[in-house]
């Protein structure tokens, strides 16, 4: 039992900003950046967790780590994921390679809003107008007047007379037009009606752009002098309503480096491959992306994956 608690302790860190007593090597780096020590000074009571992600669970969220940390440079590796949580919602993440120790990558995040930051600037606090959080934006409102368009309904006026008979004026802003009208009634009541109206319309245009989709169709395991070698098939295809010349594809293998290709598209498909050297013997899965960055604007970005290829290299 203490083995198994000394584990825990180990792989992830938990105190209260502010709390005394001995921390990780690694909280006591993350608490030094500019960035982290301003978030601390707003929010004293903040909460901080380190955990200690692998090879494997990395290359599984690779993608949306890359863009929260901007689309910057960020190999497969093992790195320390410390969370620093005020308990409302808003948090940082900070990314630190376990090898080397350096900070890799600072998200903010507020609301479900992410926001990538530089580690070594603190974060501003701004004044804002409906709330006393550090880090809101100040809120301006600003009244702007809108034109209405008023129609007004004719006014009818009934009048009694001794030969009993109704006088209707009917009045427009250009041409007054006088109309009598002999009405047998005993009764006589004046009505006035007024109303405005006010109409808007909406036109929206739809860009024209590509939508790029990749599935995976095989692979081929051989021998060569560096190792196994393992070449990934599939397939590209454009759906969208938008020409694009090229886009770059990334193969991975689990824990290996993938390897990219720029494919140059004159249809709506294309099929191509992707080698990976120097892999060892066992079973992997297969993860296919295209436009790993995200450089083209696609009418939809979130179905540029492929994960359900697999390979066994004996």
């Amino acid at each position: 039992m203490k083995i198994a608690s000394l584990g825990v302790l180990l792989i992830s860190v938990v105190f209260i900003a502010g709390c005394t007593g001995q921390s990780s090597g690694i909280d006591s780096a993350v608490k030094g950046l500019p960035a982290v020590q301003s978030f601390l000074s707003q929010y004293t009571n903040a909460r901080i967790t380190t955990n200690l992600l692998d090879n494997q669970t990395v290359f599984t969220s690779i993608a949306s780590i890359r863009k929260d940390c901007n689309n910057q440079v960020f190999p497969i590796s093992s790195y320390y994921k410390t969370v620093v949580d005020d308990g409302s919602g808003t948090f940082l993440t900070v990314w630190t390679d376990e090898k080397t120790q350096k900070t890799v990558c600072v998200v903010l995040e507020k609301n479900g809003v992410k926001t990538h930051v530089n580690a070594d600037s603190p974060i501003i606090s701004t004044p804002s107008t409906t709330t006393t959080n550090a880090l809101e934006q100040p809120t301006t409102s600003t009244n702007i007047a809108v034109p209405t368009t008023t129609t007004i309904k004719p006014t009818t006026t009934t009048v009694s007379a001794t030969t009993t008979t109704n006088v209707v004026v009917t009045t427009t802003t250009t041409v007054a037009t006088t109309t009598t009208t002999a009405v047998p009634t005993t009764t006589s009541t004046p009505t006035t009606t007024a109303s405005s109206t006010t109409s808007s319309s909406t036109t929206t245009t739809t860009a024209n752009r590509p939508d790029f989709t990749i599935s995976y169709n095989n692979n081929v395991v051989e021998n060569t002098e560096s190792g196994k070698k393992v070449t990934i098939v599939f397939t590209v295809t454009n759906s969208g309503n938008a020409y694009s010349g090229a886009v770059r594809v990334d193969a991975f293998i689990t824990q290996f480096s993938g390897c990219s290709k720029v494919l140059q598209f004159f249809g709506s498909s294309v099929q191509s491959n992707c080698s990976n050297t120097g892999i060892a013997a066992g079973t992997y899965n297969i993860r296919l992306v295209a436009d790993l960055y995200n450089s083209i604007s696609e009418s939809n970005e979130n179905n540029n994956e492929d994960n359900t290829g697999q390979v066994t290299v004996a």
